[in-house]
């Protein structure tokens, strides 16, 4: 194989880049997942301050749950963003629903 050959394959089918621990990603990367999810929150204009700490704890109990899953990840920041944004997502969207539909929470 040559160089480059060698170096996607590296790349491609090395071991999991990741290995911290649950405590120390919720100690590094709480703030970005709170922001995100607050700007994401904030910027529907239905849901209330308290949610993006809602979307907080979600995001971190299924970190918590699905620890396979973080020994899979490449790019820990990534997966987190994208993990919140989703999760962030489907709360407005519930909250969006129940306020159409005249539920209360």
């Amino acid at each position: 194989m040559n160089n480059t050959t060698d170096a996607v394959s590296r790349v491609l089918y090395s071991e999991p880049v990741v290995t911290i621990s649950n405590g120390d990603l919720f100690k590094r990367y709480r703030s970005k997942v709170a922001a995100w999810a607050r700007f994401i929150v904030d910027s529907s204009g239905i849901c209330t301050s308290d949610a993006a700490e809602d979307v907080v704890s979600d995001v971190f109990l299924k970190v918590a749950e699905a620890p396979a899953m973080l020994e899979k990840v490449r790019d820990v920041e990534a997966w987190l963003y994208t993990l919140t944004r989703r999760t962030a997502l489907d709360l407005v969207r519930k909250r969006f629903l129940r306020k159409k539909l005249g539920v209360c929470d």
